[in-house]
Formats: structure tokens, sequence, C-alpha cells
């Protein structure tokens, strides 16, 4: 089972996202870079093309993650620290950010409990985005460093790199980036 595989599986049973980071670290240090001079050029595809399918699942597993609609400098998407609670009935209005123990009115008080809970969560997604983003951003930049060590030494085989990449179940833009880091430059 390849390192990647491995940090999959123990992303699943852990669905800590950190698994997933380190299966990239641990798929990069696999690869001793000088090496590759060592390898017939058949074997310097297949291992490239293993590397490229590795990475791709790992990319996957992040796309499914992600919410598409989330963009990070939208103000939509900036979590919220507190908010004014709901008037009480008898015109009382707490301020924002108070405990919900001043609220004297028992549904006044449920309201705000239940959108301080609302919003602890819609922040814990934010934050799990914005990880995301941060973990794919890393992930794709030490697959293109990998991709670049092995243009030296291995003959072009786009058709079949492009296969992995589209079959990896990965949106189009991300798969138009990938396409795009695995041109020679």
């Amino acid at each position: 089972m390849s390192t990647a595989m491995e940090g999959l599986l123990r992303f699943k049973q852990s669905g800590d996202f950190e698994d997933i980071l380190r299966a990239s670290h641990d798929l990069r240090g696999a690869m001793g870079f000088s090496e590759l001079t060592t390898f017939s050029a058949n074997d310097l595809l297949s291992l490239r093309r293993v590397y490229v399918t590795d990475y791709t699942q790992l990319l996957a597993a992040i796309d499914r993650l992600e919410d598409p609609a989330f963009v990070a400098t939208d103000d939509r998407y900036r979590p919220r620290i507190c908010f004014m609670p709901p008037r009480e009935p008898n015109g009382h209005q707490a301020p924002p950010c108070a405990d919900p123990n001043e609220i004297t009115d028992p549904a006044t008080r449920a309201a705000y409990v239940a959108a301080l809970q609302a919003n602890a969560e819609r922040n814990r997604q934010i934050g799990e985005q914005r990880r995301l983003r941060g973990y794919e951003e890393e992930v794709t930049s030490e697959f293109q460093v990998l991709l670049k060590s092995f243009h030296w030494h291995v003959p072009d085989d786009t058709a079949a790199l492009d296969a992995i990449v589209r079959g990896a179940g990965i949106r189009e833009t991300k798969k138009a980036a990938i396409l795009a880091m695995m041109t020679p430059s």
C-alpha cells in the first residue's frame, strides 16, 4: 500500500485533516531525488505515474471536503465573535456578547443560546474550510516540487498522466491547475 493511501486510510479512521498533510509529507519524503538518475526511463515513467496517482488521490480527498462556494475573502465567510441577543418581550436589550444567563425571558434566552450554538458551528466550519485551503496549497506545492524533479529525467507521457488526473474525481478548476503543473516549463 502506498504512503498516500496509508495516510488517506488514517484520515478516514481519524477524521483529522492533518493525516492528509502527513501523507503528502511522507509521500514526498519517500522519493530520493538523487536516485532518479539510477532508474531506467520506463521505471521512471511508472514511478511518476504512481506519484501522480497518489497525489491526485490526496487532492481529491481534500476536494471532496471543500465547500466550492467558500471564498476566504468574502465577508460572508468571516467568523463572527458575537452578536446582539434578541430583545426580550419586556423591552430589555442585553448587550452584544451577553451571557445567556443575563436574559430573563426563557424563550428569548433559548433563541439566543440556539443562535450562539449555530454561530459556533458556523465558525467551526469556516475554520475547517480555511485549514483545508491551506492544506491543499501545501499538498499542491509538494506535488509540484515532485513533478519538477521528474521533468528532467523522464520522457513525456502526458496522455497517461492526463488520464490519471481526469479519473481522480477532482473539480474541473483543480484538474486544469494540476494538468498545467505537469507541463514542463
